[in-house]
């Protein structure tokens, strides 16, 4: 029988490993977005593999914009699910429509000082002409 000895890594070791600062590791722990890790006898802790991907998966979801709160429901979720399956697809498509919600919203603030500018153009005021003549020298 072929048993495979399971690799520990330090929190410096995961450091390194993930680009992310040891602080953050401890956070992590700190809010249950990960499990606390056993010790070593030398009082180290110590991380399972299990920990790098699950790092990982941390680290590419805020890079798509989930808050720490968003990923650690998503863990409860995965973890709760009666049939163990992770439901990605519906947690990503929830992030899609929240960003499709935000692209509407910016672009109708962005139509609407599009027609406040032109307005502020066809005003002629010279105290408002002036104030921008003063900006423009500052800046």
């Amino acid at each position: 029988m072929n048993k495979e000895k399971i690799r520990f890594y330090t929190i410096g070791e995961l450091s390194k490993i993930l680009q992310i600062n040891s602080e953050t590791i401890r956070y992590y722990e700190k809010i249950n977005l990960i499990p606390k890790p056993m010790k070593f006898k030398n009082g180290y802790k110590k991380y399972s593999e299990i920990y790098i991907y699950r790092l990982k998966l941390i680290k590419k979801s805020k890079s798509f914009g989930f808050t720490l709160k968003e990923i650690s429901d998503f863990f409860s979720i995965s973890l709760n699910a009666e049939d163990g399956a992770i439901d990605l697809a519906d947690v990503i498509a929830n992030k899609l429509n929240d960003i499709e919600e935000k692209i509407l919203n910016l672009n109708k603030k962005k139509e609407l000082l599009i027609k406040f500018e032109d307005e502020m153009k066809e005003l002629n005021c010279p105290v408002l002409e002036k104030v921008i003549k003063e900006n423009k020298k500052k800046a």
